[in-house]
């Protein structure tokens, strides 16, 4: 499968567009490149999954981890624009609210 990422800087941190399909065989691709922005970021990463077609428990594993490893570093990782599909994933595995919530101090950003 192929995935492609862009990033730009925000005001508080990284934006990743992500597009493709997100499977086992882009698994440590995904890593790489989540958890290089998170390290990167001052504050906010953000995910934009607008562009994503396919999800599998591989990419949610990914997406998780670098949540978790964020928020250890006192920063988030939020997940914007999923697609129908990708959204209805996420809400099977119970992740959809991890991914997509902003903790209570971060409330009022330009996320």
């Amino acid at each position: 499968m192929i995935l492609s990422h862009q990033m730009r800087k925000t005001p508080h941190g990284i934006q990743v567009l992500l597009s493709g399909e997100i499977d086992m065989s882009v698994q440590q691709e995904l890593h790489d490149v989540l958890h290089a922005v998170v390290a990167a970021s001052p504050t906010i990463t953000e995910v934009d999954l607008r562009e994503v077609t396919f999800l599998d428990c591989a990419g949610i594993g990914e997406l998780v981890g670098a949540c978790l490893d964020a928020r250890r570093r006192g920063q988030i990782l939020i997940v914007t624009q999923p697609r129908a599909f990708v959204r209805e994933v996420l809400d099977l595995v119970n992740t959809l609210a991890l991914l997509t919530s902003r903790p209570a101090a971060f409330v009022g950003g330009d996320v």
